[in-house]
Protein backbone atom coordinates (compact mmCIF):
# COMPACT_ATOMS: atom_id res chain seq x y z
CA UNK A 1 0.00 0.00 0.00
CA UNK A 2 1.88 3.15 -1.15
CA UNK A 3 1.39 7.05 1.02
CA UNK A 4 3.43 6.45 3.81
CA UNK A 5 5.64 4.41 5.64
CA UNK A 6 5.06 4.84 8.89
CA UNK A 7 7.59 2.93 10.35
CA UNK A 8 5.74 1.53 12.58
CA UNK A 9 7.17 0.10 16.63
CA UNK A 10 7.10 -3.29 17.26
CA UNK A 11 4.43 -4.40 20.37
CA UNK A 12 5.16 -7.55 21.11
CA UNK A 13 7.58 -8.08 24.50
CA UNK A 14 9.90 -10.96 23.79
CA UNK A 15 9.78 -13.70 26.46
CA UNK A 16 5.82 -12.93 27.00
CA UNK A 17 3.87 -15.24 24.39
CA UNK A 18 1.75 -17.90 26.54
CA UNK A 19 -1.29 -16.26 25.79
CA UNK A 20 -0.05 -15.92 22.24
CA UNK A 21 0.48 -19.13 21.83
CA UNK A 22 -2.99 -20.42 23.52
CA UNK A 23 -4.83 -17.81 21.64
CA UNK A 24 -3.72 -18.31 18.18
CA UNK A 25 -5.15 -22.14 17.82
CA UNK A 26 -7.86 -21.12 19.99
CA UNK A 27 -8.46 -18.16 17.76
CA UNK A 28 -8.44 -20.04 14.46
CA UNK A 29 -10.77 -23.34 17.06
CA UNK A 30 -12.98 -20.29 17.85
CA UNK A 31 -13.43 -19.40 14.12
CA UNK A 32 -14.69 -22.68 13.17
CA UNK A 33 -17.05 -22.75 15.87
CA UNK A 34 -18.35 -19.60 15.39
CA UNK A 35 -19.11 -20.40 11.88
CA UNK A 36 -20.89 -23.59 13.06
CA UNK A 37 -22.91 -22.16 15.37
CA UNK A 38 -23.74 -19.26 13.58
CA UNK A 39 -24.33 -19.88 10.22
CA UNK A 40 -27.03 -22.28 10.87
CA UNK A 41 -29.21 -19.68 12.70
CA UNK A 42 -28.43 -17.05 9.93
CA UNK A 43 -29.47 -19.05 6.91
CA UNK A 44 -32.67 -19.81 8.65
CA UNK A 45 -33.26 -15.99 9.24
CA UNK A 46 -33.79 -16.75 13.04
CA UNK A 47 -30.54 -15.79 14.83
CA UNK A 48 -30.64 -14.94 17.90
CA UNK A 49 -28.74 -11.73 19.70
CA UNK A 50 -25.89 -14.34 20.74
CA UNK A 51 -25.23 -15.62 17.03
CA UNK A 52 -25.62 -12.81 15.86
CA UNK A 53 -22.63 -11.05 17.68
CA UNK A 54 -20.73 -14.53 17.06
CA UNK A 55 -21.41 -13.83 13.49
CA UNK A 56 -20.12 -10.57 13.64
CA UNK A 57 -16.96 -11.13 14.95
CA UNK A 58 -16.75 -14.26 12.67
CA UNK A 59 -16.90 -12.02 10.04
CA UNK A 60 -14.09 -9.45 10.69
CA UNK A 61 -11.88 -12.23 11.23
CA UNK A 62 -11.98 -14.03 8.23
CA UNK A 63 -12.23 -10.64 6.21
CA UNK A 64 -9.05 -9.65 7.95
CA UNK A 65 -6.96 -12.51 6.84
CA UNK A 66 -7.46 -11.30 3.52
CA UNK A 67 -5.00 -8.41 4.26
CA UNK A 68 -2.22 -11.08 5.25
CA UNK A 69 -1.95 -11.61 1.35
CA UNK A 70 -2.45 -8.05 0.08
CA UNK A 71 0.04 -5.84 2.86
CA UNK A 72 3.38 -6.22 4.62
CA UNK A 73 2.25 -6.99 7.78
CA UNK A 74 3.62 -5.96 11.17
CA UNK A 75 1.93 -6.71 14.19
CA UNK A 76 0.19 -3.69 14.69
CA UNK A 77 -1.35 -4.38 11.46
CA UNK A 78 -2.04 -7.90 12.69
CA UNK A 79 -4.11 -6.80 15.58
CA UNK A 80 -6.81 -6.33 12.80
CA UNK A 81 -7.28 -10.34 12.91
CA UNK A 82 -5.84 -10.74 16.67
CA UNK A 83 -8.54 -8.60 18.41
CA UNK A 84 -11.85 -10.42 16.93
CA UNK A 85 -9.68 -13.80 17.56
CA UNK A 86 -9.68 -12.93 20.98
CA UNK A 87 -13.43 -12.04 20.89
CA UNK A 88 -13.61 -15.40 19.40
CA UNK A 89 -11.57 -17.05 22.20
CA UNK A 90 -13.12 -15.70 24.97
CA UNK A 91 -16.80 -17.01 23.11
CA UNK A 92 -14.98 -20.49 22.87
CA UNK A 93 -13.93 -20.84 26.16
CA UNK A 94 -17.27 -19.70 27.72
CA UNK A 95 -19.38 -22.42 25.22
CA UNK A 96 -17.15 -24.95 26.69
CA UNK A 97 -17.50 -24.03 30.06
CA UNK A 98 -21.28 -23.65 29.76
CA UNK A 99 -21.42 -27.28 27.90
CA UNK A 100 -19.53 -29.30 30.70
CA UNK A 101 -21.25 -31.78 32.68
CA UNK A 102 -22.70 -30.52 35.43
CA UNK A 103 -20.35 -32.59 38.15
CA UNK A 104 -17.14 -30.80 36.71
CA UNK A 105 -15.56 -28.21 38.65
CA UNK A 106 -16.26 -25.17 36.30
CA UNK A 107 -15.94 -22.91 39.37
CA UNK A 108 -12.37 -24.35 39.99
CA UNK A 109 -11.63 -23.69 36.17
CA UNK A 110 -12.74 -20.27 35.78
CA UNK A 111 -10.48 -19.25 39.00
CA UNK A 112 -7.40 -21.57 36.92
CA UNK A 113 -7.95 -19.03 33.75
CA UNK A 114 -8.53 -16.14 35.66
CA UNK A 115 -5.27 -16.46 37.36
CA UNK A 116 -3.19 -17.53 34.15
CA UNK A 117 -4.37 -14.16 32.20
CA UNK A 118 -4.04 -12.11 35.51
CA UNK A 119 -0.43 -13.50 36.56
CA UNK A 120 1.19 -13.03 33.11
CA UNK A 121 -0.84 -9.43 32.74
CA UNK A 122 0.78 -8.11 35.82
CA UNK A 123 4.26 -9.37 34.93
CA UNK A 124 4.18 -8.22 31.33
CA UNK A 125 2.36 -4.83 32.57
CA UNK A 126 5.41 -4.74 34.95
CA UNK A 127 8.37 -5.71 32.37
CA UNK A 128 6.57 -2.79 29.51
CA UNK A 129 6.94 -0.19 32.58
CA UNK A 130 10.39 -0.98 34.50
CA UNK A 131 12.49 -2.85 31.81
CA UNK A 132 11.11 -1.90 28.21
CA UNK A 133 11.72 1.60 27.99
CA UNK A 134 15.63 0.95 29.49
CA UNK A 135 16.12 -0.93 26.04
CA UNK A 136 16.52 -0.23 22.19
CA UNK A 137 12.73 0.82 21.82
CA UNK A 138 14.20 4.74 23.41
CA UNK A 139 15.93 4.71 19.50
CA UNK A 140 12.37 4.12 18.09
CA UNK A 141 10.58 6.26 20.31
CA UNK A 142 12.95 8.86 19.76
CA UNK A 143 13.88 10.08 23.50
CA UNK A 144 15.34 13.76 23.83
CA UNK A 145 14.26 14.49 20.16
CA UNK A 146 12.24 17.72 21.51
CA UNK A 147 15.33 19.10 22.65
CA UNK A 148 17.08 18.46 19.89
CA UNK A 149 14.73 20.46 17.88
CA UNK A 150 14.56 23.19 20.01
CA UNK A 151 18.39 23.72 19.47
CA UNK A 152 18.18 23.52 15.81
CA UNK A 153 15.62 26.20 15.67
CA UNK A 154 18.16 28.75 16.85
CA UNK A 155 21.06 27.58 14.91
CA UNK A 156 22.62 30.57 12.65
CA UNK A 157 22.15 29.25 9.33
CA UNK A 158 19.85 29.29 6.42
CA UNK A 159 19.52 25.70 5.92
CA UNK A 160 18.98 22.53 8.16
CA UNK A 161 19.65 19.17 7.36
CA UNK A 162 17.36 17.27 9.22
CA UNK A 163 18.23 13.37 9.57
CA UNK A 164 16.53 10.76 7.34
CA UNK A 165 17.69 8.35 9.96
CA UNK A 166 13.92 8.27 11.82
CA UNK A 167 10.29 7.91 9.39
CA UNK A 168 8.95 10.68 8.62
CA UNK A 169 11.69 13.48 9.54
CA UNK A 170 9.39 16.71 8.11
CA UNK A 171 6.61 15.20 10.68
CA UNK A 172 8.55 15.61 13.43
CA UNK A 173 9.76 18.42 12.18
CA UNK A 174 6.41 20.05 11.97
CA UNK A 175 5.44 18.84 15.33
CA UNK A 176 8.37 20.13 17.69
CA UNK A 177 8.55 23.21 15.92
CA UNK A 178 4.89 24.20 16.02
CA UNK A 179 4.83 24.71 11.99
CA UNK A 180 1.55 26.31 11.56
CA UNK A 181 0.24 24.02 8.40
CA UNK A 182 -0.82 27.43 5.89
CA UNK A 183 3.37 27.86 6.31
CA UNK A 184 3.71 24.31 5.57
CA UNK A 185 1.74 24.23 2.61
CA UNK A 186 3.18 27.58 1.17
CA UNK A 187 6.84 26.50 1.33
CA UNK A 188 7.19 22.82 1.20
CA UNK A 189 8.57 20.81 -1.82
CA UNK A 190 7.57 17.69 -2.40
CA UNK A 191 6.89 15.52 -4.62
CA UNK A 192 4.96 11.97 -5.32
CA UNK A 193 7.42 9.24 -6.19
CA UNK A 194 6.71 5.70 -6.20
CA UNK A 195 3.17 6.49 -5.07
CA UNK A 196 5.14 7.91 -2.10
CA UNK A 197 4.16 11.51 -0.92
CA UNK A 198 8.33 12.47 -0.07
CA UNK A 199 8.74 15.92 1.40
CA UNK A 200 12.17 17.47 -0.10
CA UNK A 201 12.25 20.43 2.31
CA UNK A 202 10.17 23.65 3.43
CA UNK A 203 11.42 26.69 4.49
CA UNK A 204 15.34 26.12 6.35
CA UNK A 205 14.74 22.56 6.86
CA UNK A 206 15.86 20.03 4.63
CA UNK A 207 15.26 16.54 4.24
CA UNK A 208 17.83 15.28 1.29
CA UNK A 209 21.69 15.46 1.06
CA UNK A 210 21.06 16.31 -3.00
CA UNK A 211 18.65 19.38 -2.03
CA UNK A 212 21.68 21.05 0.46
CA UNK A 213 23.37 24.29 -1.43
CA UNK A 214 26.73 22.95 -2.16
CA UNK A 215 29.62 24.24 -0.98
CA UNK A 216 27.31 26.40 1.49
CA UNK A 217 27.76 25.95 5.13
CA UNK A 218 24.59 23.90 6.79
CA UNK A 219 23.38 22.76 10.14
CA UNK A 220 22.00 19.65 10.86
CA UNK A 221 20.19 17.52 13.24
CA UNK A 222 21.49 13.97 13.01
CA UNK A 223 21.59 10.58 14.84
CA UNK A 224 24.89 10.86 17.60
CA UNK A 225 28.04 11.13 15.39
CA UNK A 226 26.06 10.20 12.49
CA UNK A 227 28.03 13.44 10.55
CA UNK A 228 31.82 13.46 10.59
CA UNK A 229 34.55 15.74 9.97
CA UNK A 230 36.71 15.42 6.53
CA UNK A 231 39.56 17.15 4.98
CA UNK A 232 36.83 18.85 2.94
CA UNK A 233 34.59 20.05 6.29
CA UNK A 234 34.68 20.52 10.10
CA UNK A 235 32.12 19.99 12.48
CA UNK A 236 30.14 22.10 15.24
CA UNK A 237 28.57 20.61 17.65
CA UNK A 238 26.11 23.31 18.92
CA UNK A 239 24.08 20.44 21.13
CA UNK A 240 24.23 16.41 22.01
CA UNK A 241 22.49 14.00 23.97
CA UNK A 242 21.99 10.61 24.62
CA UNK A 243 20.96 10.22 21.16
CA UNK A 244 20.90 13.66 18.97
CA UNK A 245 23.35 15.91 17.88
CA UNK A 246 22.92 19.37 16.58
CA UNK A 247 25.57 21.66 15.17
CA UNK A 248 27.48 22.62 12.06
CA UNK A 249 29.13 21.75 9.40
CA UNK A 250 31.78 24.34 7.88
CA UNK A 251 33.83 24.00 4.96
CA UNK A 252 37.09 25.00 4.30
Amino acid sequence: MGGFDDGSNYNLIPGFKLLLFFTVPASVIGIVAAGIRSFPSIKTNKPDKENSVVFIFFSWAIASLALIFSFELNVNRFNHFYLPGLALVAWFVNLILTNLKDTAPKTTIKLLLLTWLILESSITIRYYFKEYPKESIRHHFNIGLGEAFAAARNLPVDQVRITDQMPLPYVYTLFYLQIPPKQFQTEAAYEIRDGVYKVNRFGKYIFYDEFLKPGKEYGYLSRKDEYQANENRTKEIIFSNELWEVGIIHYK
